[in-house]
């Protein structure tokens, strides 16, 4: 008991020293702002410019930021002289989680909103004062409308279907606008998030989906969140049967769960997909192609990309290729930041008679979209059969100087064109 008397007594006593020591601090800065002839108010003086920054609400505002109301503009700015902008004390997004202190473990989320996560609080929110709640800039889709324009155009297309809350502008019903718990920083996952506003439970929507329980589905593999050309929401393009509801081509209609197939992929799909995997001369098959695992890249309903891709193709490739996803973001030069990391315009996605899935030859392969360097006389390096690398004895490539998947070099260079390339080959001792 003494001994805890004892360490309260000592922790008031700091608490007193701090405080007495703050007081002086603030005394001794009022003193020092009198002998240089300025306002014991730091918000009198900026005020002298920056005319309506300061003071409480007015009228029609629904937000004023704390230091701005109570007179502290230095708690975010210096007077005098600041490696950042607006004269700011330190870099915005560290300045901001000096008093929103939650924020750094909400934006732990794998799904963190681009500006949240790149600490541009203020392309959202004004730092001063506002006309909105939380300060935003604007609300609804003038706001998020100003960096997702694809969406606003939806939004005026009145051909096909637009979700309500979106034609309301309501994005904050779906989305967290900070960090979500799904991809597109949603606040909840599937049927979740779907089922806080539709009845999951209704027999009639549950009659529509062949009694499917539709607590346990992912809406959104067939329905698009946002607008469709289609009734229902239905995502852009649908697999033939189930856009002409002949559901019993793949299911078993008289089964209990409606989700039940006739057979398993591959030989489900195969019934009408039977030349997947007969490339002549094959050399190599796509894994999941060759085990029939058809579902791990396509979606046997509706997507709103071609072959009915599960998401774009950059995305469904690197949610197995992690490494290719790990060298490119640690690149300073990669073909997966050009044609949105179109994986398949190099890549066959089942098989192939060239190495690693390539379409055609990597010389070839490489003259789609470098054509000019499919002429022998405007390459600036001799290539083809007749040109052998030393360094393993194959015929010089464009692989041969370039890693396409990415580098720290300019044009996908394997190394440092201005010497270390080039002497990789040629030693210039010779």
């Amino acid at each position: 008991m003494i001994d805890v008397t004892r360490r309260s007594l000592a922790v008031f006593a700091v608490l007193g020293l701090a405080a007495a020591a703050g007081a002086q601090e603030e005394g001794g800065l009022v003193e020092k702002r009198a002998r240089l002839g300025l306002p014991a108010d730091e918000s009198v003086l900026c005020a002298k410019c920056h005319e309506g920054h300061v003071g409480p609400a007015r009228e029609g505002e629904e937000f004023v930021h704390a230091p701005v109301e109570q007179g502290r503009c230095l708690s975010c700015h210096n007077p005098h002289a600041s490696r950042h902008g607006s004269l700011l004390t330190g870099d915005l997004r560290g300045l901001c989680f000096t008093c929103h202190a939650d924020f750094p473990q909400r934006l732990e989320s794998p799904f963190v909103h681009s500006p949240a996560a790149e600490g541009q609080c203020t392309s959202c929110h004004n730092p001063h004062r506002s006309e909105l709640a939380r300060g935003l800039q604007a609300e609804g889709m003038d706001l998020c409308g100003k960096c997702h324009q694809d969406l606003v155009a939806a939004t005026e297309n009145e051909e096909g279907t637009v979700h309500g809350p979106f034609m309301m502008g309501d994005c904050l019903a779906c989305h967290d606008p900070h960090a979500g718990q799904g991809e597109g920083n949603v606040v909840a996952e599937g049927a979740e998030l779907c089922g806080q506003c539709h009845d999951l439970e209704d027999e009639d929507l549950s009659e529509q989906h062949l009694g499917a329980p539709l607590a346990e589905l992912d809406c959104t593999s067939c329905h698009t969140p946002h607008h469709s050309p289609n009734a229902t929401l239905i995502r852009t393009l649908e697999h033939p049967p189930f856009e002409e509801l002949a559901c019993d081509m793949c299911h078993d209609t008289e089964a209990e769960d409606a989700r039940t197939t006739l057979d398993e992929p591959p030989d489900l799909c195969f019934t009408c997909h039977d030349d997947v995997t007969k490339v002549p001369n094959q050399v190599v098959a796509h894994a999941p192609a060759e085990e029939g695992m058809c579902l791990a890249c396509h979606t046997p309903h509706a997507s709103d990309q071609q072959a009915l891709l599960a998401a774009k193709p950059r995305e469904v490739c690197l949610s197995c290729h992690d490494e290719i996803k790990q060298r490119a973001e640690a690149s300073t030069a990669s073909h997966l930041s050009y044609n949105d990391g179109n994986c398949v315009g190099c890549h066959t996605p089942h098989a192939s008679a060239q190495p690693k899935l390539i379409r055609a030859s990597i010389i070839g392969t490489c003259a789609v979209c470098h054509e000019g360097h499919s002429n022998l006389q405007m390459r600036s390096h001799p290539m083809g059969e007749d040109v052998i690398d030393p360094r393993n004895g194959l015929p010089v490539d464009c692989l041969s100087c370039h890693d396409p998947h990415g580098t720290q070099h300019a044009f996908f260079l394997r190394d440092d064109p201005r010497r270390d390339l080039c002497v990789s080959c040629h030693d210039v001792l010779q």
